[in-house]
Formats: structure tokens, sequence, C-alpha cells
């Protein structure tokens, strides 16, 4: 079967991304993703996994603040590379090419707020373009290391913020019990009112607190965006 095309770039508001050669392109659930990432008072941030340099790009645009970027996969690198450095926010936006856990080992920074929508698919088909199996599976960084290494390189308040699907969340917890990370708030996304949650966003910290829960309907109805989404997406996206 054919996969179906992609454009080469997105335009948003302020910035455009450029992905011809990253696995992940841009998706409606990543881009909610960097609108609900609340980091607050943060001073610096860590995007694990950038990619095409999408999250680090949404919340330069929010936070006037000191953002680095690890990605491993040379074609996404040469696409953030270009990303960053056309964005009026090139001097605040620095990336690492290497893998997250060679990084955390040489890093001496700690992190307010760190964010990943990381390859989430383990011991699943491959993907059919080596790219793209990068991406999306596990292989290269389980949910273990990520969250032991974010441990490692978060200041003592500081947030971890995860996009995984709903069928990562028992490996996620399982993940926690090796950690001293708590779940603090838990965000559910479903694309219509009638359909079943298939993206979970996650924030972690090192502080246990009670647990914030809520879900949010992306269409209602398709292609129409509900309120609270478009309220979220209206500052980035240059169609709304």
């Amino acid at each position: 079967m054919t996969r179906k095309k992609h454009n080469p770039w997105f335009n948003f508001k302020q910035f455009r991304v450029e992905q011809h050669q990253a696995g992940m392109r841009v998706t409606t659930h990543a881009c909610l993703f960097g609108a609900l990432v609340e980091a607050g008072t943060a001073r610096r941030l860590l995007d694990i996994g950038t990619g095409t340099g999408l999250l680090a790009l949404m919340l330069a645009q929010r936070f006037a603040v000191h953002i680095d970027a690890v990605e491993c996969d040379e074609g996404a690198l040469a696409d953030a590379i270009n990303n960053f450095a056309r964005s009026p926010w090139a001097q605040r936006l620095h990336l690492h090419a290497a893998r997250f856990q060679d990084f955390v080992e040489r890093c001496p920074q700690r992190y307010d707020c760190i964010v990943s929508n990381p390859p989430f698919f383990s011991a699943s088909m491959a993907a059919d373009h080596a790219a793209r199996h990068l991406a999306r599976h596990d292989d290269a960084l389980p949910l273990t290391e990520l969250l032991t290494g974010a441990e490692r390189l978060l200041s003592e308040r500081g947030q971890l913020w995860l996009l995984l699907p709903d069928s990562a969340e028992a490996r996620l917890r399982a993940a926690m019990d090796d950690t001293g990370l708590h779940l603090q708030q838990r965000i559910g996304l479903r694309n219509l009112p009638h359909k079943p949650v298939d993206r979970l966003i996650f924030q972690l910290g090192q502080q246990a607190q009670a647990l914030q829960q809520r879900e949010l309907v992306i269409y209602q109805p398709y292609p129409n965006y509900s309120e609270v989404c478009h309220r979220l997406l209206q500052p980035y996206y240059a169609s709304l």
C-alpha cells in the first residue's frame, strides 16, 4: 500500500516547519501538546527528540527563555537546523546532535521544564521507512531510559511533559516505579465526542501532589475544531 504523501512544510503564524527529512511530520496532537505545556517561570527548557523542532519552536514563541533540543536522526537534524535558523528565536534555540542517553551523561544543566513527544511503539510492527521507524518506535529510547535521564536533568521543582498514545500509559506508570517522579497531571485527547481517548498528555515532577485530570475533544464536529482547541491553536495556526 502506498503511504499518503505529506506536505514538505507547514506554515505557522510566526514560523515555518520544513519537514523534508524527519520521520515524523507536524500533527494536530503534537501542536495541541505544545500549546498545553505549562512552563510558567521556567528559565531553561529542554526538548527531547525534537524532530523537526516543532515543540521547541512553539515553546520559544510562548516563553522568552533558553531552549535546548536533542535529536539523533540525521534527517530530522537537517530539518531542525533549518527551522531554528529561520525562526525569530534562533539565538535562544540550541540544537544538540546526540542520543539523549549520551546528552544526559555530559549535560551540566538542570531544566525547569522538559518536553518530549517520544517514540512510543514497543514490540510492534516496524514502520516501512527507517527514519519513521526510529521516530515512532522506542528501540533507541525506551521509556525507562527517558524517565531516568529526565529525572537527572530536572530542577527540584521542574516538570516533565510527555505526549503518548493511550496504549503506552501502563508502560509509563511501570517505568515511573523505578524513579522518584510523580504523576501530576493527565490530559486525555479524543478526536470526537463519541470517540475514545487515543492520546494522553502527562505532566510529571519530583513533588507528589493531587493528580489533576481532564479531557479535550479536538473536533466538534470534524473538521471544525472545538472551542477549546481553537483557542489553544489560534496563536499558532496561520489558518485560524
